[in-house]
């Protein structure tokens, strides 16, 4: 799971098994708690997040979201081009296909009317 700035929810649960791990039975205060020495913020506190944080959040998600866009339509584009040249070769065999066809035609034409001129 990505996390954006290390800030996550605390769970119940999850706090419950901290305390256990810590040997505390002490009631955890309603502040953000320290983990992996990062602060891991109440959802109140993510809520009081000042504007201009949340549109820095909101810009990097869209440059991500831009770049990945790009990366698809790139590889799409690198499967049209493999998909156009299978076509070529499918045509060109095809061509092939019919003139062997008509010359093979001829031919049985040419000696089936000299069948019956005999």
């Amino acid at each position: 799971m990505q996390e954006k700035h290390k800030y996550r929810l605390i769970l119940s649960s999850r706090t419950s098994e901290k305390r256990r791990c810590l040997g505390r039975r002490a009631n955890v205060s309603p502040k953000a708690e320290k983990c992996d020495d990062y602060r891991i913020p109440l959802k109140s506190q993510n809520d009081r997040e000042p504007p201009k944080t949340r549109r820095m959040i909101m810009k990097d998600a869209a440059v991500i979201a831009a770049t990945k866009a790009v990366a698809d339509a790139e590889i799409a584009c690198a499967e049209a081009e493999k998909a156009a040249m299978l076509a070529d070769e499918i045509e060109a065999q095809a061509e092939a296909s019919a003139s062997f066809h008509k010359k093979l035609m001829r031919e049985l034409e040419n000696k089936t009317f000299r069948i019956h001129l005999l």
